[in-house]
């Protein structure tokens, strides 16, 4: 596990889109068919900036995954020069065929004698089964692990490790998040989550031997069926039978850069989605305002009016606000209704409402024009369903339209 695997999330975040405004001028004057010249903050700047980077993140991935370090170059196999399933006499034939070509008292070279060390250290970890065991898996940096013996013990540091990679990776999501840069969290925490899965299926995947098929590879049996069968199709038995190690060395840089990728992609294809978010969000926060407002320019001049009636005022006040509401829906009332309002409109009266009067509100004459009463309040919310033409509440609404009685 190299430092780029936790540089690599911080830079994918901050160069490929400044990259990319730095260089869509001068594609858009070499290929104008494709990337027709815009102003920047324009749709088509932006549909040409969304173009320019998909590619470039392609193109960077497949590059990033062709020179991918699996950790093959301290390999054991590979420094003995035989399959990961050699045999115990394939293992030693190579060491001493190696020895004769690097051993101190033949080769006087000091590399020559550095090639001998490995090449002894190679041989004699393959040849334990525990070291054997856990080099599959871990790689040969367990010749560094001090008080290890068996492969119980390789296993709880192996795994030890690894967590310690999750956790900071998690932690980067997580500060990726705070810092505003959650678009795409949904994918990355899933990629994560598979990396994990498909790490401990090969951790835990017996070891293959000189007799294994391809389809007991390690790398198909921590697969889903349908993807095991088109990889055992086309990749040779020599990348299946890598050490579980290498897989999931190449995993991990997978994962650093298809979740940086995720990400810029998330950012470049949804900002609109975004926007209409935060304006739905803006426009909810104004009617809720508004509707605030509105709810207390009705109720507070009557609960100021004071006296023991004033609640009692607030309810009938509320009941004929929900009963003006049902004949103005219903399709039996509405349009009656709609035209006594019209011919009784008037500004509203700005004086409070006193309190209740023998179960009444009442309120000083006005002196411009006789105010239209209010029907009485029935006993219930009136039924939308059972409204009709000869109905009470027509009726009401016929009262309203002929004007107040003599």
């Amino acid at each position: 596990m190299s430092m780029w695997t936790y540089l690599s999330p911080v830079l994918w975040s901050l160069l490929p889109g400044q990259a990319v405004h730095a260089a869509l001028p001068v594609l858009c004057s070499l290929a104008p068919g494709l990337l027709p010249p815009a102003p920047p903050g324009t749709p088509a700047y932006a549909r040409n900036y969304r173009r320019v980077l998909t590619a470039g993140i392609l193109l960077y991935l497949a590059y990033a995954l062709a020179t991918a370090d699996t950790g093959a170059a301290g390999d054991w196999y590979a420094t003995l020069g035989v399959s990961p399933l050699a045999t115990d006499d394939e293992l030693r034939r190579a060491f001493r065929s190696l020895s004769r070509v690097y051993h101190p008292d033949r080769a006087r070279s000091a590399a020559a004698g550095e090639l001998f060390i490995a090449v002894r250290q190679a041989y004699e970890g393959l040849s334990d089964p525990t070291k054997r065991f856990a080099h599959d898996r871990f790689g040969p940096q367990i010749a560094r692990w001090n008080a290890v013996v068996s492969s119980r013990e390789y296993m709880h540091r192996g795994l030890l490790d690894a967590g310690i990679f999750y956790g900071v990776s998690v932690a980067f999501l997580v500060v990726f998040s705070l810092m505003g840069q959650g678009r795409g969290a949904y994918w990355r925490y899933t990629l994560l989550f598979a990396l994990l899965v498909l790490e401990a299926s090969l951790l835990m995947a017996p070891s293959p031997t000189a007799r294994s098929r391809p389809s007991a590879a390690p790398l198909l049996s921590a697969l889903p069926h349908p993807l095991a069968v088109l990889l055992g199709q086309l990749l040779p038995a020599s990348v299946l039978f890598r050490p579980a190690y290498q897989h999931i060395a190449l995993a991990h840089r997978v994962l650093s850069e298809a979740g940086s990728a995720v990400a810029q992609l998330a950012a470049a294809y949804a900002p609109e989605e975004a926007d209409r978010d935060m304006q739905a969000l803006a426009l909810s926060t104004t009617l809720a305002r508004e509707s605030v407002g509105a709810l207390a320019e009705e109720i507070v001049p009557v609960l100021g009016s004071g006296g023991a009636g004033a609640e009692a005022n607030l309810l009938e006040r509320m009941e004929q606000v929900l009963l003006d509401k049902s004949l103005s829906q219903h399709p039996a009332t509405a349009e009656p209704w709609a035209a006594a309002m019209r011919r009784v409109a008037r500004p509203p009266d700005p004086r409070p409402i006193a309190p209740l009067r023998n179960g009444r509100a009442s309120a000083s004459p006005a002196p411009e024009a006789a105010r239209v009463p209010l029907p009485p309040s029935p006993p219930g919310t009136p039924d939308l369903e059972t409204l009709a033409p000869g109905s009470g509440a027509v009726r009401r609404s016929s009262r309203l339209s002929r004007g107040p009685s003599p």
